[in-house]
């Protein structure tokens, strides 16, 4: 009897702890909520948990939930901007649930010659599409990544750059107009340009362009001088009269022509504004205190820094920009899963 006694006695697992607790409602909490939950969202349903009258308490408490989480194997990722993640509320926590039927599966020997292919190809073409599909192939497998030098990415030599520079300035001081053979891009190829140059810019210490007059699209354009393969002088002097205006020689992608003209107020961090600044000069813009107005014809350029530094802006007017933005980030996933 005392036997079959003990054979029935169960072992009671051990009781669960209040932190415990709280971290498997946080976790539960977290897995129905698909878009991520905002902290205020999640202290009003945990209010038995994140009652501390101090929110930076609660804050990092729930910072503290989420380590042990992830130890666990459970990835919380946290947005402070919604421009982060694509939704309309502010510091969100959300569940990262990788979806491994979306991945590429790669065998070594496949990534291998992959990856010589791709180098033998770069060396010949300099294609940056090329260089940007393979960066993308090898996200999660760089140590088969094609091992490129600086000097293998180098289109020209510094010494025929610095010919092409010389001839452009003596046409400028000359004003002797110039025909350039100009490759914009490695798959197009070279075109005959008619230019009477008037001014050489730099922009970080490093990419040089040409303003000048097209005669044949009778408006001032940009020439990156690298993408310049030769310049041989025309007969007679320049034709045209006219000085560019500041527009001619605002070179910044947001001053590309692919929309009609739009003011984006902008609110960003007070502490990271020197990032924005820095990105969006030499275009025109008003700022009072942290709040930045731009007039742009190209909203698309602030999509890619919006997504590197995105503790900069904290809230934008404008509803093409953010459905822009989060088309921008599907198809970066896209390309990526």
């Amino acid at each position: 009897m005392e036997k079959q006694k003990k054979s029935k006695e169960v072992i009671a697992p051990k009781e669960i702890n209040e932190t415990e607790s709280r971290q498997l409602t946080l976790f539960l909490n977290l897995l129905k909520s698909k878009n991520g939950m905002p902290f205020s969202r999640i202290k009003d349903r945990m209010k038995d948990f994140y009652n501390n009258d101090q929110t930076e308490s609660d804050e990092k408490k729930i910072q503290r939930d989420i380590r042990e989480l992830k130890k666990l194997g459970f990835t919380v990722k946290f947005y402070k901007s919604h421009l982060e993640y694509g939704g309309i509320d502010s510091n969100v926590y959300k569940l990262e649930i990788p979806d491994e039927k979306k991945r590429l599966r790669f065998a070594e020997d496949e990534l291998r010659e992959l990856s010589l292919l791709i180098f033998r190809n770069f060396r010949s073409t300099k294609s940056r599409d090329l260089f940007t599909t393979a960066q993308k192939i090898f996200s999660s497998e760089f140590k088969f990544f094609p091992d490129l030098t600086q000097e293998d990415s180098v289109e020209k030599t510094d010494s025929s750059v610095a010919d092409i520079l010389s001839r452009v300035i003596e046409s400028i001081r000359g004003r002797i107009p110039v025909r350039i053979a100009y490759r914009k891009n490695s798959y197009i190829s070279l075109e005959n340009r008619d230019i009477e140059p008037h001014q050489i810019l730099r922009k970080d210490l490093r990419d040089f362009y040409l303003i000048a007059y097209d005669r044949d699209k009778k408006a001032y354009r940009k020439f990156i001088i690298p993408k310049i393969e030769t310049v041989s002088d025309l007969p007679g002097n320049f034709i045209h009269t006219r000085v560019p205006t500041a527009d001619d020689l605002n070179f910044h992608p947001l001053n590309f022509k692919l929309h009609d003209p739009e003011t984006l107020e902008i609110i960003c961090n007070p502490k990271l504004m020197h990032l924005i600044l820095n990105f969006i000069t030499p275009h025109p813009f008003g700022l009072k205190d942290n709040h930045l107005s731009i007039t742009t014809t190209n909203r698309n350029a602030l999509f890619d820094f919006a997504i590197k530094e995105p503790q900069v802006i904290q809230f934008v007017n404008s509803k093409k920009f953010l459905e822009g933005l989060n088309d921008h980030k599907s198809q970066i996933k896209n390309y990526y899963l």
